[in-house]
């Protein structure tokens, strides 16, 4: 039998965390998922774990894929303010959305 850590998902706290294997084992892959808690007395220890199959793991990544991401903006730098009663860089008469009105 081979495993391979492939992420650590910290919990909040310190006390806990979620820990992504591959496993590798009579021919067999599988992805384990693994919550752990900490002790002081003895470290990292198993709470329980969840195997998934390649088709599963497969299953999943298409759920996720489902999930809403954040677009990405471009690095835009900021437009420099104008004088009071003046228009910024934007249109004509109309401050830029960047401007900074005081």
């Amino acid at each position: 039998m081979n495993e391979s850590i492939l992420s650590v998902l910290q919990c909040d706290g310190d006390q806990g965390r979620v820990v992504l294997v591959h496993r590798f084992a009579f021919g067999k892959s599988e992805v384990l998922l693994r919550r752990e808690s900490f002790s002081e007395d003895i470290g990292w220890f198993e709470q329980s774990t969840i195997e998934l199959s390649s088709g599963q793991v497969g299953q999943l990544k298409q759920a996720l894929a489902v999930l809403p991401t954040p677009k990405a903006r471009p690095a835009r730098p900021l437009a420099a303010t104008a004088p009071q009663g003046q228009p910024s860089e934007g249109s004509p008469g109309r401050p830029s959305r960047f401007s900074l009105v005081s």
